[in-house]
């Protein structure tokens, strides 16, 4: 029998020699990864002004067992593993997944993995952490997780419920106009002739096209110095992240990946999204980010460029578009009328006691009247400007 091994990879150089057993890894895996496990979205991301990322392995020789990627946001500091950007909505953050799982179905939980954990905590030096577990998981991971954490007396919380949610492209934007609502497709074909009846209106995917790499970043670059409205960046670039987005780009696409679309009004783009291909769940495209020109608004340009988003995903034989995860409140249940697969999450939140942020979540916790002043005071708008670099 092979020798398990723990390995705690903290620099590409480190990492590239795995990228082999790394792939091997994701298509035995059980629990379906997504593009941020891809080896090309983990490379890239050690080019992030700022951030650490750290990759633990359970191996047994050159095959692996457990995976587990550890990114810490660029604009949290050191203190808390989260993205800061949260914190002005509520100290349970069970959105932020700064810690991703790729396992494989043992029998029995690798005896390493608590070891395994442990470099995380003294890597980061973390407050709290995330796990967000697909279900169904792998059940012993999980039931690990718990018993480490509580034996070092860590906190755990259940975070929200949500799914993640999926649009099959079986049948392209014929079948997802059926399944939205009679207003919404007279939306749609309204907003479509207001913008023909101001000049020639076109869709187009630059990726898989021969335009140079410059050009296609030049034009995507371009969007994020207007005053559009995006999704996920928010703001213009700075010039250090502005040269991670490049080198992103440019190596998800020499790895087939990349997937950039404009919707062009006159020649000139008034909606845009940029997304990956994940080429170990059957065949997903996720959306990274996108926007559409604020001055066309009413027209919802976004809402026509995802027409032509579904028919081009169907048409090159990809499984569907993932929508990311839905929280079951009242706010998004709308969705799942049209939706038509969904993955249940469980999000499991880790805190460590006797530590600013333990202090935080234990009054969250158990005093109704610290809830209200965290709301009355904005304690966590304040805590994430203290937070976030100014630079």
């Amino acid at each position: 029998m092979p020798v398990t091994q723990v390995h705690w990879l903290t620099t590409p150089e480190e990492f590239t020699p795995w990228v082999d057993a790394w792939r091997d890894l994701l298509r035995r895996s059980p629990t379906p990864p997504g593009p941020y496990h891809d080896p090309a979205w983990i490379l890239g991301c050690w080019h992030y002004p700022g951030n650490r990322v750290a990759v633990g392995l359970i191996a047994e020789g050159s095959r692996l067992r457990v995976g587990l990627v550890c990114k810490c946001e660029t604009d949290t500091g050191a203190a808390l593993l989260v993205p800061a950007r949260l914190l002005s909505f509520t100290p349970r953050l069970a959105a932020a997944h700064p810690a991703c799982l790729v396992a494989v179905a043992d029998d029995d939980p690798p005896t390493d993995l608590t070891q395994l954990l442990d470099h995380s905590v003294r890597h980061f030096r973390w407050q709290v952490m995330f796990l967000n577990f697909l279900d169904p998981s792998v059940a012993w991971f999980e039931t690990a997780v718990r018993n480490s954490a509580t034996a070092r007396g860590w906190c755990i919380r259940e975070g929200k419920s949500s799914t993640d949610a999926f649009i099959d492209t079986i049948g392209g934007t014929a079948e997802y106009l059926q399944r939205r609502s009679k207003q919404f497709r007279s939306n749609q074909r309204r907003a479509r002739n207001q913008l023909l009846a101001n000049g020639a209106l076109t869709t187009v995917e630059l990726a898989r096209s021969d335009v140079p790499h410059t050009a296609i970043a030049d034009e995507l670059l371009d969007v994020f110095d207007r005053g559009w409205q995006r999704d996920n960046i928010n703001g213009a670039l700075r010039p250090a992240v502005r040269q991670f987005v490049l080198n992103l780009l440019a190596g998800m696409r020499e790895e087939g990946l990349l997937r950039v679309y404009f919707l062009r009004l006159n020649g000139r783009a008034i909606a845009f999204e940029f997304g990956f291909v994940d080429r170990h769940a059957g065949g997903l495209y996720y959306a990274c980010s996108r926007g559409y020109d604020a001055a066309w608004k009413k027209q919802s340009p976004g809402n026509l460029l995802s027409e032509f988003i579904i028919d081009d995903i169907a048409s090159i034989g990809l499984r569907g578009i993932y929508l990311g995860d839905i929280h079951m409140c009242a706010e998004t249940l709308y969705k799942l009328a049209w939706l038509t697969a969904e993955w249940p999450v469980r999000n499991l939140m880790i805190v460590r006691p006797h530590t600013a942020y333990g202090l935080l979540d234990t009054c969250y916790e158990k005093f109704a009247w610290f809830q209200r002043l965290w709301w009355k005071l904005r304690l966590g708008e304040r805590l994430r400007r203290r937070l976030t670099p100014t630079t």
